[in-house]
């Protein structure tokens, strides 16, 4: 059975759309793979004990802490700048070897500094015994988290230095791509991904020639999705609520502050009392910098009395069901709408921010219908908005059977790019090493290349 290593590229476990895909890429490959071992990165140990015994928590720090650490320390700054450019280069290249003699230099300062040592032990013995090494969805392959981005490009660029008999199958799944203009890590993305096994990618606007840009094969992607849309589809409802779904994300990366929930809340009010619709939370984020049970709360305003803005929330579970007690969803969150339209219930997107506009045109293109988004900037931001929110509401039932539709197709093409590298996992194990891996050509399960490049 594989040794699996999965990046969730989230790692405190408190934004429900991201560990929503981390749940469901668990299950899958503890289905393929009954006694696979499994290792996930995160910086909340606890909160992965939901996901069962059997996936051990790994140190995200503990990666932080051996890609930024240097043998001379702080000494290192003192040096010239061309003798610390290039002592900088050589420990890299040791680091991204996982060299031991140079693993035994660190443990040691790290030791005579009163340092723990174990996390970087674990980290390490992970990364030289992978069998596969993948990255769950979440969409931090971008500017906005450019230090987390380089992280795990870097653990990528560790398993794809191993020597070719040893090297791990490495993948990832529903991820989203971009906006990713900073040159440093714009260069290491064109050095790292060209060489990942299978990148399925949830959306084809944005991601897919961003991807091709950066020297990565059209074989080489699938256009999946999100894989989230899997909880959320099997836990939709037969009949119709008539909720209105609330959610605003107020973070530097959607680019919002707290200007823009006066003009919201305005809004969300007269909807309520124009259908008679209860104001449902709809929280995806409880992290520092946006927490959305926050900025909720502030929404519903003298409602606020009666709930506490979604923080009793803490599943993915919990916030599926909330959104399937409601006809239409408002959301600056991005699983806030993937979680409504997988339920075939549609949405509105808030946007303010490239980033988030990326997010959001990509679903819309996904789903084909059911989600509207409406800029946070607009002149007439409350007109497009009450427009927008009328038209939701009537088209409701309407919408649904294709929204449905496409969460299905979704589901299929998700796992089946799960399929494809498990077989190639198995292939590996069988056959033992080094093979690239070969996309096959569009087998009935396989969403792949004229998918990818349409």
């Amino acid at each position: 059975m594989p040794a699996i290593l999965v990046d969730p590229g989230s790692y405190n476990c408190r934004n429900v759309g991201d560990f929503a895909m981390l749940q469901v890429a668990v299950a899958r490959w503890k289905q393929m793979f009954p006694s696979a071992s499994m290792d996930v990165l995160t910086n909340a140990p606890d909160a992965l004990a939901v996901l069962g015994p059997d996936v051990r928590p790994l140190s995200a720090e503990a990666r932080s802490r051996w890609l930024q650490t240097h043998v001379l320390g702080r000494l290192h700054r003192l040096l010239p700048s061309a003798a610390a450019a290039s002592l900088e280069a050589a420990e890299r290249r040791m680091k991204m070897d996982t060299a031991r003699s140079f693993e035994r230099v660190l443990m040691l300062k790290r030791r005579l500094t009163g340092q723990d040592t174990e996390g970087v032990r674990q980290l390490l013995r992970s990364l030289r015994e992978a069998d596969v090494v993948i990255l769950t969805g979440a969409g931090i392959m971008t500017d906005a988290f450019l230090r987390n981005a380089e992280a795990i490009l870097d653990t990528f660029e560790i398993a794809i230095r191993r020597p070719c008999h040893r090297r791990p199958i490495t993948a990832i799944f529903g991820q989203g791509f971009g906006p990713l203009d900073h040159p440093v890590l714009r260069r290491k993305a064109a050095a790292v991904l060209p060489h990942i096994d299978l990148i399925a990618i949830r959306e084809r606007r944005a991601s897919l020639p961003l991807l091709l840009e950066l020297g990565v094969r059209p074989e080489q992607i699938t256009v999946t999705g999100d894989d989230a849309i899997e909880l959320a589809y099997e836990r939709r409802n037969a009949d119709f609520h008539r909720g209105i779904g609330v959610n605003l994300r107020v973070a530097y990366y959607a680019n919002t502050d707290r200007s823009v929930i006066g003009p919201v809340r305005d809004a969300l009010q007269a909807a309520a009392v124009r259908f008679g619709a209860a104001l449902v939370p709809v929280p995806i984020s409880q992290q520092d910098g946006g927490i959305d049970a926050a900025a909720i709360r502030e929404l519903l305003g003298d409602r606020a009395a009666r709930t506490d803005g979604g923080s009793s929330l803490k599943t993915p579970a919990d916030v599926i069901h909330e959104v399937g007690t409601c006809r239409v969803v408002i959301t600056g969150s991005y699983h806030g709408a993937v979680f409504a339209l997988a339920q075939g219930i549609p949405a509105i997107a808030l946007v303010r921010s490239r980033y988030y506009e990326n997010k959001f045109l990509g679903l819309a293109d996904q789903f084909g219908a059911g989600l509207e988004l409406v800029h946070l900037d607009a002149g007439d931001f409350r007109h497009r908005l009450d427009g927008a929110v009328d038209r939701a509401w009537a088209t409701a039932e309407h919408v649904r059977p294709m929204l449905l539709e496409a969460a299905a197709r979704q589901v299929a093409l998700s796992k089946g790019a799960y399929a494809l590298v498990a077989d190639r996992t198995i292939a590996k194990l069988r056959r033992a090493p080094g093979t690239p891996f070969q996309t096959p050509h569009a087998p009935p399960h396989s969403p792949l290349t004229a998918e990818a490049q349409r």
